[in-house]
C-alpha cells in the first residue's frame, strides 16, 4: 500500500483553514499580482488548494497531488512543493498584517506622519495630523490604548516642531509625557489588578513591583481622575483594605471578627459607582474584565456569609447582560447561566424564570439540554413545585459528571422536602458509591458532596423535636465549610427545631 506525504497538519494548511472566505479570495488575487509576488507557479498552487478550501481533506491534500497539479510533467520532488508552501505562507502573513494595519486608522496615520516628517512634507503632515486627531476625538474609548495613541501623536508632533527650528513655545513634549504617564499607570494598574485577583483564585505568587508607590503617587493627583485609573486604583485600594482588615482580626475570636469594615465597604461602593458611571468609555473586553473583578469580590464575600452582597452581585449580572458582556461568540457559558440563576432565585423569581427561557437559546448545543432542564428544575424546587422539578431532572443526561452530581444533590433535597425517606436513603447510597468510584471528580469536590450526603442522611433520620441532636448536627455543619449546600442544610435544621417549639 502506497503511503502519501500528507500536508494537512502543516502550518500553512492550519492557517488557511482559519481564513474567512473573502480573505481567502483576496489571497488568490495577490498570488497573481506582481506587486506581491513574482513566483510564477504560486497562482497554480493556490488553485490546487482552492478546490479543497476550507476543509482540506487530508486524503487529498498531499505533496504528491500538489506536485502533480503544479508540475504535471516533472518527477516528484517534495522540496518544490515545500518552497511553494513557504512562499504562500509568507504572502498570507503579509496580507494579514496589512489588513490588520488598515483596520487601525491611527496606526496607518502614524506611519504616514513618520514618512512626511522624514520627507519634510509639512502640508501633508498637518493634514494627516488633523485627521488622526479627529479619529481619536470620535472614539468613545478611554482605555490605556487611547493614551498610547495620543502619546504617539504627540511624539511625532514634537519631532515636527523640533524640525522647524523655531524659537517658540510648544507643549507637544509635555503632552507626550502626560499621555505616556496615563498609558503606563492605566496599563500597570490593570495588570496589578489581574495579578491580585489571580492570587485569590489559584496558588500563585506574583512579584507586583511599584504598586504601592504608584497608588501613593496618585493620591490627590489629577491623573487619578481619569476613569480607567480611578477604577483600577480603587480596586487595588479595596484589596489593601481587605488585607488590612484580615490582619487586624487575626488575634480575635471568630465570633468577634468583622467580615467587612467601613473602609472596605466604602471602596466597594466607590468602585461599583465608578464602573456603572463610566462603563460606556471602555471596549466590551475591557468592560467585561472590570465587572468580573467586581463580581469576584462579591462572590468571595457571599461565600464568607455576607449575604448583603447578593443584591449587589445580582445588579452586576443584570448590568453585564444589558451591556452584552456575558455572551462570547454568541454563546453563554453554562456556568455563567447557572450562577445567574442560582443567585436570581433568591432575589427575583419572575425575572429569573424569564432569563432561564430567553437565554437558553444562547447555550451551546453540547450543554443546552442538561443546563436548561437542571436550572429550570432548580427554579421549580425554589418555588416548591417538587413534582415538576423531578420531572425535569429525569431529563438530565447523566453522562455529564457535573450535571450528574448536581441533579442527584437537588433530587436528594426534593426527597427530603417531600419526606420520601426510603427514596432519599437509596439515592444517598447510590450517590456515595458513584462518588467513590469516579476518578474524574476532584477530591475537594468529592468531600463537599460526601459531607452533604452525610448531613442530609443524619437530618432525615432525626425525629422532629429532638433538639439536642439537631443542635449537635447544626454545630457540626456550621463548623466546616466543606459541605455542599451548607446554608440550605443549616436553614433546614433550624426549621426542624422551630417546628417542635411551635408544636
Amino acid at each position: 500500500m502506497l503511503k502519501f506525504l500528507i500536508m494537512h497538519d502543516s502550518k500553512l494548511i492550519l492557517l488557511l483553514q482559519k481564513l474567512p472566505k473573502k480573505f481567502f479570495k483576496r489571497l488568490g488575487q495577490a498570488t497573481a499580482s506582481p506587486y506581491f509576488t513574482k513566483k510564477a507557479d504560486l497562482p497554480t498552487f493556490y488553485e490546487f488548494l482552492k478546490s479543497y478550501y476550507p476543509l482540506f481533506d487530508p486524503q487529498k491534500i498531499t505533496y504528491e497531488a500538489a506536485h502533480q497539479y503544479v508540475f504535471p510533467n516533472k518527477k516528484f520532488d517534495k522540496k518544490e512543493v515545500g518552497y511553494l508552501m513557504s512562499d504562500l505562507m509568507k504572502l498570507t502573513e503579509r496580507l494579514l498584517a496589512i489588513e490588520k494595519m488598515e483596520e487601525d486608522a491611527i496606526m496607518k496615520e502614524l506611519y504616514l506622519l513618520d514618512i512626511f516628517n522624514e520627507w519634510n512634507l509639512d502640508k501633508a503632515f498637518n493634514k494627516t495630523f488633523k485627521d488622526a486627531l479627529k479619529v481619536l476625538e470620535q472614539s468613545n474609548s478611554k482605555e490605556s490604548q487611547y493614551f498610547y495613541w495620543n502619546y504617539s501623536l504627540n511624539v511625532r508632533e514634537n519631532i515636527f516642531f523640533d524640525r522647524q527650528k523655531k524659537h517658540l513655545v510648544d507643549n507637544s513634549i509635555q503632552k507626550a509625557m502626560d499621555n505616556l504617564d496615563l498609558f503606563y499607570f492605566a496599563q500597570k494598574l490593570k495588570y496589578c489588578c489581574e495579578m491580585v485577583n489571580r492570587q485569590k483564585v489559584v496558588a500563585s505568587e506574583y512579584e507586583i513591583h511599584l504598586m504601592d508607590e504608584i497608588l501613593n503617587y496618585l493620591k490627590d493627583n489629577p491623573l487619578a481622575e481619569e476613569p480607567i485609573i480611578a477604577i483600577y486604583s480603587t480596586y487595588l485600594h479595596l484589596g489593601k483594605a481587605i488585607k488590612e482588615n484580615e490582619d487586624n482580626e487575626k488575634n480575635k475570636k471568630p465570633e468577634d471578627r468583622l467580615l467587612i469594615n467601613e473602609k472596605e465597604r466604602n471602596y466597594f461602593k466607590q468602585l461599583n459607582h465608578l464602573l456603572h458611571q463610566y462603563i460606556h468609555l471602555f471596549s466590551r473586553g475591557e468592560a467585561k474584565g472590570m465587572f468580573i473583578l467586581l463580581s469576584n469580590y462579591c462572590v468571595r464575600k457571599i461565600h464568607k456569609g455576607l449575604h448583603e452582597f447578593e443584591k449587589d452581585l445580582f445588579t452586576i449580572y443584570q448590568t453585564m447582560l444589558e451591556q452584552d458582556l456575558v455572551l462570547e461568540n454568541n454563546y453563554i457559558s453554562p456556568w455563567s447561566y447557572m450562577n445567574i440563576i442560582t443567585l436570581g432565585v433568591r432575589i427575583n423569581l419572575e425575572w429569573t424564570e424569564k432569563f432561564i427561557h430567553s437565554y437558553s437559546e444562547f447555550l451551546s448545543p453540547n450543554f443546552k439540554e442538561n443546563a436548561y432542564n437542571y436550572n429550570l428544575a432548580y427554579l421549580y424546587f425554589s418555588q416548591k413545585k417538587y413534582d415538576d422539578a423531578m420531572s425535569l431532572l429525569n431529563k438530565v443526561v447523566y453522562n455529564d459528571v457535573f450535571y450528574n452530581c448536581e441533579a442527584r444533590a437537588l433530587l436528594m433535597r426534593i426527597y427530603y422536602k417531600k419526606e420520601e425517606t426510603s427514596l432519599l436513603s437509596a439515592l444517598a447510597e447510590s450517590f456515595r458509591i458513584y462518588l467513590r468510584r469516579n476518578k474524574i471528580i476532584t477530591d475537594k469536590r468529592k468531600t463537599l458532596y460526601l459531607n452533604f450526603i452525610k448531613s442530609m442522611s443524619r437530618l432525615d433520620r432525626i425525629i422532629r423535636g429532638d433538639n439536642k441532636i439537631l443542635e449537635k448536627l447544626y454545630s457540626d455543619v456550621q463548623n466546616t465549610t466543606q459541605v455542599y449546600n451548607r446554608e440550605w442544610i443549616l436553614n433546614e435544621i433550624e426549621a426542624k427545631m422551630k417546628r417542635r417549639s411551635m408544636g
